[in-house]
């Protein structure tokens, strides 16, 4: 997805919010190739979560998964924010 087509995307959601740290309205899309502009394709971020179960057997079991996402940064803090690819790609 070109950064263009996300902001459209983050507009159409009313998803357009300042910082929510420090409250600045200066998001940097991560992309690929490192240069922010609407025709750049935005980069994909690897998100891993870890959990633990219990088997059917008794044994403790970590299970892990990754999502893709989409990151934003904030330019005057560096809080980050995520966006599912799969949330996002479904209503384009």
């Amino acid at each position: 997805m070109k950064v263009g087509e996300f902001e459209a995307w983050l507009a159409s959601k009313g998803a357009e919010n300042p910082c929510p740290s420090c409250g600045a309205n200066e998001w940097i899309a991560e992309v690929d190739g490192g240069v922010v502009e609407a025709q750049a394709e935005l980069a994909h971020v690897a998100v891993v979560t870890m959990r633990k179960r219990v088997s059917d057997d008794g044994t403790a079991v970590t299970v892990v998964d990754t999502h893709d996402a989409y990151m934003l940064t904030c330019n005057n803090c560096g809080f980050m924010r995520l966006h599912n690819q799969k949330v996002v790609g479904k209503n384009v």
